[in-house]
């Protein structure tokens, strides 16, 4: 972190921010995979996603799930949104040197912190929450999606 936040030349600070972004989001998901414990993805001829989730969020309240769901749902779509809008300022730079997102550092760094939070949190909310409306606690942890989510269970295994 000392090299990006130090050493960094002149013509590559603007991607600091993004650096930082999406290595913290990256980050923060794999710590969250990790406290909370590792989780299988099996797809079934029929179209079923299995999560099995393992770890100690088997011996937390399921509402936990619904919460890890959350946090690596946002983070996921944070990553993407980051890499997007690394490519939105090398498209500037490159393609509209003289447009005012390359040029006004306040106007990037507006545009930046409204593209990485209003694009990634509804997202993850309504990810979430389509989750949590098509989800029967039946009675354990591992939970199965079809793929439009419209049938959703918590088993156990």
């Amino acid at each position: 972190m000392y090299v990006v936040l130090r050493k960094t030349p002149p013509y590559l600070s603007a991607y600091k921010f993004h650096f930082l972004h999406l290595n913290g989001c990256y980050q923060v998901a794999v710590i969250f995979i990790a406290l909370f414990g590792p989780f299988e993805v099996t797809i079934e001829d029929d179209g079923l996603i299995i999560l099995e989730h393992r770890g100690v969020i088997q011996y937390l309240p399921h509402k936990w799930l619904y919460l890890e769901l959350f946090f690596v749902s946002f983070f996921i779509f944070s990553m993407i949104s980051a890499v997007f809008l690394s490519f939105l300022l090398r498209y500037c730079q490159v393609c509209h040197p003289n447009s005012r997102y390359t040029t006004t550092p306040l106007i990037r760094k507006g545009v930046e912190a409204v593209l990485t939070t209003v694009i990634p949190l509804p997202l993850a909310v309504f990810f979430t929450v389509a989750i949590i409306i098509h989800s029967q606690v039946i009675l354990g942890y591992v939970a199965n999606l079809k793929t439009c989510v419209s049938d959703v269970r918590i088993i156990q295994i």
